[in-house]
């Protein structure tokens, strides 16, 4: 997910007009109060994912680490918020795995059973050759047959079987209760105002 951080027209005209009589450039005081809102978005977007998801994939330094800010300059003063991941294995969330249930929270919101779900080792194996044994959470689907049972009489255990997984942190972040387009406009007019008024001696 990418975040574009630009001024918005009318903001812009009243910064030329308070910086007429200002040797600084109009471009390098916004450049400045935009790269100043991309690094607060950034912390603040963090956290708030942090809030609302679990586990080690939900920790705001996780989070944090997937993002990077391509910064504004004098010539094109908007900056570029990115985050980016591939999706998450459940297992890296909160998951309570029992000799009969499996129950996992993504959301702080408490554990939820999952039906049909179950642990399982799955065996990788690099092209390096190097190879091993990952523990995931597995989920037979309902209303589904395996290829090796096809035409077979209906079973539980027939049902294919997938890899439970959760969002990516670019999900997370543009999830509505995460991304407020809003508070990073008013953010962003409050640090360019901050920059105008110290260039001006306020």
């Amino acid at each position: 997910m990418s975040v574009q951080i630009s001024l918005d027209q009318d903001h812009y005209g009243k910064i030329l007009r308070a910086l007429r009589n200002i040797e600084r450039s109009d471009e390098s005081v916004l450049r400045t109060g935009v790269n100043n809102t991309a690094k607060i978005i950034q912390k603040d977007l963090a956290s708030k994912v942090a809030k609302r998801y679990t586990g080690g994939a939900g920790k705001r330094a996780t989070v944090l680490g997937t993002s990077k800010i391509t910064k504004a300059t004098t010539a094109n003063p908007a900056a570029i918020l990115t985050f980016s991941s591939p999706v998450r294995d459940v297992m890296e969330y909160k998951a309570r795995i029992g000799r009969r249930a499996v129950s996992v929270a993504v959301l702080n919101t408490g554990l939820k059973k999952l039906n049909g779900a179950f642990a399982a080792g799955l065996r990788w194996q690099a092209r390096s050759g190097e190879s091993g044994v990952h523990d995931a959470i597995m989920q037979r689907v309902p209303g589904t047959v395996a290829r090796k049972y096809a035409g077979k009489p209906a079973k539980p255990h027939y049902n294919k079987i997938r890899k439970v997984l959760s969002p990516s942190v670019a999900k997370q972040v543009g999830n509505p209760e995460v991304f407020n387009e809003n508070e990073i406009a008013d953010t962003l007019r409050n640090e360019v105002d901050k920059v105008v008024s110290k260039v001006l001696g306020g």
